[in-house]
């Protein structure tokens, strides 16, 4: 039997998933839609989740409060990746959140979407799944920020990141020097290219392209709760993200033509 949505008891309510916890990624996704008030300083914690669905079709089943729900394939796995093995995760995520189905509700919760995303503990992006490439390009952007973590304060890096973008500069925080060598050393003419594959792979992808998920993330409380997800790649805040791999981009990389 499919499931029908209840109507909210009031504008100011939405649903979140309450997502049951899997210890294998393969289980079936099972979960439950619970109403929460916006109006109530006190409610349910959860997160949010930001991603692209548009133009998918709702070809995937998944249970809810024991009936079917059609959702698309983007959400299923981004649902698959961030429940947690044991305990249960509350996590609001428009398509399956709001009645998609009622033109009505739709327009009510779109003046909503501020204050759902302000008061989530944390937004999570989710990127889809990670190619070859992009799994390298994690991996040495962690070992990277490794090394250049002790020697730059967040607010200094910001700062830094903040007057490179204004002023289409490069990223090049105190002490900087000798780093990027002492890292690509390490790395093969293969690996080296592999880990510019992997970024431009990262920056590429769908999400960062839509107008309304950078909306999103701009309305999350800061840029460590933000945690940016990529197939079962260890998540990273958005503040990583957009640090590290633009200093991989105004890298020389000996050896790549």
């Amino acid at each position: 039997m499919d499931y029908v949505y209840l109507p909210l008891t009031s504008p100011r309510c939405t649903r979140v998933i309450r997502l049951q916890g899997a210890p294998d990624p393969s289980n079936p996704i099972i979960f439950k839609l619970v109403e929460i008030s916006l109006a109530n300083i006190q409610c349910e914690p959860y997160d949010a989740l930001s991603y692209t669905w548009g133009g998918q079709p709702l070809d995937r089943l998944v249970s809810c409060g024991s009936k079917a729900l059609s959702i698309t394939a983007n959400a299923e796995a981004a649902l698959r990746r961030l429940r947690w093995k044991k305990k249960a995760r509350h996590v609001w995520v428009d398509a399956i959140c709001i009645n998609q189905a009622s033109v009505a509700e739709r327009n009510v919760q779109v003046t909503n979407m501020g204050d759902i995303y302000r008061r989530a503990e944390r937004v999570l992006i989710w990127l889809g799944e990670a190619t070859p490439n992009a799994e390298m390009a994690f991996r040495i952007m962690r070992d990277f920020w490794r090394m250049v973590k002790p020697i730059s304060t967040r607010r200094g890096v910001r700062s830094r990141i903040a007057k490179a973008k204004k002023d289409d500069g490069p990223w090049e925080p105190d002490g900087f020097d000798g780093m990027k060598s002492k890292l690509l050393s390490k790395l093969t003419r293969d690996q080296r290219a592999q880990l510019i594959r992997g970024v431009v792979d990262i920056q590429s992808r769908p999400y960062w392209e839509r107008v309304w998920t950078l909306q999103e993330v701009g309305l999350c409380r800061h840029a460590d709760s933000c945690l940016v997800f990529c197939g079962a790649l260890e998540p990273v805040s958005l503040w990583f993200l957009e640090s590290i791999p633009r200093a991989f981009q105004t890298m020389e990389l000996p050896g790549i033509d």
